[in-house]
């Protein structure tokens, strides 16, 4: 997502308690079919004022890129809803 400053961003990832963001829409869509195998992994990062930050690992902030890749990003093994 891109976007400025409480345009909504978060909302339209996460959702709220009563209805579903695009992060939940997703892997319901991927594991709803049962005819497709798939290994999950999952990354959650943010781009604000140039500093890259992991959502999923505390204290994982200022990340660098390095050959197209964050360099430290945490990911998770997702293999259910």
């Amino acid at each position: 997502m891109y976007g400025q400053t409480t345009s909504g961003k978060t909302y339209t990832m996460l959702g709220n308690q009563s209805t579903e963001g695009m992060i939940t829409h997703s892997l319901r869509d991927i594991f709803s079919n049962k005819s497709t195998q798939a290994r999950l992994k999952i990354s959650y990062l943010e781009i604000y004022n140039e500093q890259i930050n992991d959502l999923l690992q505390e204290g994982a902030v200022n990340l660098k890129i390095a050959d197209e890749v964050v360099q430290g990003l945490s990911q998770c093994d997702v293999s259910n809803m």
